[in-house]
């Protein structure tokens, strides 16, 4: 006579084959998609570092990172048109800072600026205020970081340092004029493809900016918009390794550390940058801070240790 059904046992035995597979599967799955994400980041790096050429190729010059000290825009919004933003780009100002655009503006946000790992493209910062308190604006947020250089102070000139005019980086602060209200009338960059004097396959241009897990949005983690360039949270800038004088500032190592002017990323174990040459390449968490300095210092002259990969 036949069996009508499964006893307990064999049932058992099949709900635990499933399980098995399952927790097989999970991890083969995850890493699927990671792989996936990491090549859409790569990706948005590759565009944004031809957008970067892109500038160059018109106005022999790289992009400024900030159009003056206070809230300017900068880098992110002078290559709109290239990663094919052309109207948005037409909504911007350049002669008016980041505070004097409409909220509407403010808050749209580009797909190219965020790392399919980290978070969805959208996130807006909502508690951006300037660098004085007095005023409020939020913004669209964004995942990459143009190179400010090493950890050096400009002094004289911004007693923040960083993002000054005699940063060692790449996408650093414009040659500017303000009018009376501190808006940009007149600038110009400060750097040419000449002044990577390292060289451009070993001097990083843009890469992934860190930003603390708890603090997605929050202008004090990190996560301020990616139009503003107020020098309070450096939104559109990262600094990396050190000068020997300085703290240093290495890679970001977990989601959750405190922001504090860092590259980081999402991605298990390394942060992706675009160099100067145009080429992506994947940094070890791990570097030592020499070798990480050298690269974010365009022309310090210093030869690398580390192996590019």
């Amino acid at each position: 006579m036949k069996r009508a059904a499964f006893t307990l046992i064999e049932l058992l035995v099949v709900i635990a084959i499933i399980a098995i597979l399952i927790a097989l599967l999970v991890p083969a799955v995850q890493k699927v998609r990671e792989a996936s994400s990491r090549t859409q980041c790569a990706n948005n790096l590759k565009q944004i570092g031809l957008a970067v050429h892109s500038y160059n190729d018109t106005y022999k010059e790289f992009p400024p990172g900030r159009l003056n000290y206070d809230g300017g825009l900068g880098w992110t919004v002078l290559i709109l048109p290239y990663i094919e933003q052309k109207n948005f780009y037409d909504e911007c100002i350049l002669k008016k800072r980041y505070w004097a655009h409409p909220e509407a503006t403010r808050v749209k946000f580009v797909p190219t600026y965020y790392c399919p790992t980290r978070r969805p493209a959208g996130t807006i910062c909502l508690n951006e205020t300037s660098g004085s308190g007095d005023l409020s604006g939020k913004g669209a947020t964004g995942d990459y970081a143009g190179n400010a250089g090493w950890n050096s102070y400009d002094e004289g000139q911004d007693v923040k340092g960083f993002n000054g005019i005699a940063s060692r980086g790449v996408l650093i602060m414009a040659n500017f004029v303000n009018d009376g209200s501190l808006n940009p009338i007149q600038f110009k960059s400060r750097i040419k493809m000449k002044s990577i004097v390292d060289g451009t396959s070993v001097t990083l241009l843009v890469g992934e900016r860190h930003v603390a897990s708890k603090g997605f949005g929050d202008a004090n983690s990190g996560d301020g918009s990616i139009y503003n360039t107020d020098n309070e949270n450096l939104n559109i800038a990262r600094v990396a390794g050190w000068d020997k004088i300085h703290p240093a500032k290495p890679l970001a190592k977990k989601f959750d550390e405190a922001f504090s002017y860092q590259f980081g990323s999402y991605h298990p174990g390394l942060c992706q940058f675009v160099f100067c040459d145009g080429g992506v390449r994947a940094i070890n968490l791990d570097i030592d801070n020499d070798n990480l300095g050298r690269l974010a210092c365009r022309d310090d002259q210093q030869a690398l240790t580390y192996q590019l990969r």
